[in-house]
């Protein structure tokens, strides 16, 4: 059986596989799929799971963000942190990048964050901002929008 922070990479990897960017995210048609992360646990869960594998024809690599710049040439950002002032300063840090934002909780959607992780029925899910995405010039899957959820921003998290 998964961890918790497995499955949420697991997850990471898939939403690589379901998402568009545009051309100008990448460097090169070579370039790989960068996914920062804000601690060394989970890039170390990651390196076990995923290490190799492509999604879209590209590398998916998993690297910690210590730096703004580095959460800025991420095309998925993890913000797995708890506390609400760090995520509403990160979301504002890469607010209109084409860069996909994943996290928990009420804060993150508040702030804008485009895919939000939820716990129902004791299952690890997931609901999609889809205006938030757009915002960001990313195009998600209907793929994608059927395992998951549409957050709505009526919706109270």
């Amino acid at each position: 059986v998964a961890t918790r922070e497995e499955l949420k990479v697991l997850f990471l990897y898939n939403f690589a596989k379901f998402v568009r960017w545009p051309a100008s995210a990448f460097a090169t048609k070579e370039s790989p799929i960068r996914v920062g992360v804000l601690d060394d646990e989970t890039r170390h869960t990651a390196i076990g799971l995923v290490a190799g594998l492509k999604a879209q024809g590209r590398h998916v690599e998993f690297e910690t963000c210590l730096t703004t710049e580095d959460m800025q040439s991420c095309h998925i950002l993890y913000l797995n942190i708890r506390n609400d002032l760090h995520v509403k300063s990160a979301l504002a840090q890469v607010d209109g990048r084409p860069i996909l934002t994943v996290g928990d909780g009420t804060a993150f959607n508040r702030w804008g964050g485009i895919i939000v992780f939820q716990e129902q029925e004791q299952r690890l899910r997931f609901a999609v901002r889809l205006d938030a995405a757009q915002r960001a010039g990313l195009h998600v899957s209907s793929q994608l929008l059927e395992i998951g959820s549409r957050y709505k921003e009526t919706e109270n998290p």
